[in-house]
């Protein structure tokens, strides 16, 4: 899929840009005709006018090699139709077995309000298009396709309890389920969890809300408002999310909800596969760290909706409580400091990296402060106590996190420039990218900067 590069150095992608195949999508679609039956709804004609595949003729081995970089009349999601693929029903028999397995999601998907909710999207059609690209989903990214059950029933959850309206409702639904599917058109190495990304892979990441929205636009005719929620569901209301990082009143409604769905299905499911005991915990701890950064309520559900599930267990320390604490405090006193110098800058955008990266770290600073890390002397207090060390060793795992973010972040502004031979300009930049993420500095080829 071709696309233009933006003023934020993100992958920009358009609607004419559908009309030529897409080598990720065509790759899925070729798998998935292996197990289904895929055929095309009409002519496939390149913008030449030559027929490339008869219509009512099923996909086969040779489609892939027909289709491959080939320029379309009308986009090939649109051409092809599926036998006995997903739909809106057989989708939320799925949410409603995942419930089944999962405590978690039983809990945030428990009350009426929430469980009519699903009931209710259970009738709504599914355009062709999407039809097609949630069976290749469901079928060859298995992982990606249970998170988004799981945001449909956190969505579900949170809709009852912020007592929104069934339009809304249904609308925030369709967002959860299909917020990623921009993924789909990205090279499947960028979007694999399972391993850290080098550097110039996060702004092809960063550009699925962008294409997903796209998608949306062509296929389907909903409302800009659950389009636009696709597209800010990465967004942050203190302006740290991507692609575009805007903030306040400039993230819509449904993407700030999105976010908060988006999140908290992301911690449930990884927590699910890694067999950790404090979910709730985790689920708060993400809410809260930045208060800023999600609407209010979302906190208070979580904490009320989780609180009869029995969490007994804590996140232990390895070796002493110091060891764990020190290099994060360490890290955030470095990045602080490089950033007000950033902040100061006489350029505008060295100073507006500054100034952005600075209101983040602050907000995480003020969050360890309050847990009393920074006094020395009650790290033995602390130690003391399970349940205090705990929650701290959650706080930093988070703050952690959040810094690799913000690394992406700072990248993804100016990652072109890093190691380009410019000194003067940006290598202030660069101490900061390696003080947030050091090992993804070294992926760039600049390990002095990162053993600094």
């Amino acid at each position: 899929m071709s696309g233009t590069t933006g003023k934020t150095g993100i992958i920009g992608y358009t609607r004419d840009a559908l009309r030529v195949v897409n080598p990720h999508c065509l790759q899925g679609i070729a798998c998935l005709s292996e197990a289904m039956d895929v055929r095309a709804c009409c002519d496939i004609v390149d913008d030449h006018g030559a027929r490339l595949w008869a219509s009512g003729t099923r996909v086969s081995a040779v489609f892939a090699e027909v289709l491959t970089g080939r320029h379309l009349q009308r986009p090939l999601e649109a051409s092809l139709e599926v036998g006995c693929g997903a739909t809106l029903d057989s989708i939320v028999g799925e949410c409603r077995d995942l419930m089944n397995d999962n405590p978690v999601l039983a809990r945030l998907g428990a009350t009426g309000g929430a469980r009519e909710a699903l009931h209710n999207l259970r009738g709504m059609p599914l355009p062709g298009p999407l039809k097609l690209l949630l069976s290749i989903s469901r079928t060859q990214r298995k992982a990606a396709f249970t998170g988004q059950l799981a945001a449909i029933i956190v969505g579900a959850g949170l809709a009852a309890e912020i007592g929104l309206g069934a339009q809304d409702c249904d609308r925030l639904l369709l967002a959860a389920l299909l917020c990623d599917i921009g993924e789909m058109y990205i090279d499947p190495a960028y979007v694999d969890g399972s391993r850290p990304l080098p550097p110039y892979a996060w702004p092809h990441l960063a550009a699925h809300p962008g294409i997903g929205q796209a998608v949306l636009d062509e296929f389907t005719d909903f409302p800009p408002a659950l389009t636009d929620g696709v597209l800010h569901h990465h967004e942050r209301l203190d302006g740290s999310g991507y692609p575009a990082g805007l903030c306040g009143p400039g993230v819509s409604l449904l993407g700030q909800l999105c976010g908060v769905v988006d999140t908290l299905s992301a911690i449930i499911m990884r927590g699910e596969r890694a067999g950790v005991s404090d979910l709730r915990e985790r689920l708060a701890m993400a809410l809260r760290i930045m208060p800023d950064e999600f609407p209010p309520p979302a906190a208070s559900w979580i904490d009320r909706a989780l609180a009869p599930l029995d969490n007994t267990g804590k996140c232990a320390a390895s070796g002493t409580f110091a060891d764990r604490v020190l290099p994060t405090l360490k890290q955030i006193r470095s990045a602080r400091l490089l950033a007000e110098a950033l902040a100061g800058a006489s350029t505008s955008q060295p100073a507006d990296i500054g100034g952005r990266a600075l209101s983040v770290i602050r907000h995480l600073d003020k969050r360890l402060r309050a847990t009393g890390v920074y006094d020395l002397a009650q790290l033995g207090v602390l130690e003391s106590s399970p349940a205090r060390m705990g929650e701290v060793c959650l706080m930093l795992d988070e703050v952690g996190w959040r810094l690799r973010h913000l690394a992406r972040r700072v990248f993804q502004c100016c990652g072109e420039r890093i190691g380009s031979g410019d000194v003067d300009e940006t290598r202030p930049i660069a101490e900061l990218f390696a003080v947030l993420d050091a090992p993804a500095l070294s992926l760039l080829g600049a390990p002095e900067l990162a053993a600094n």
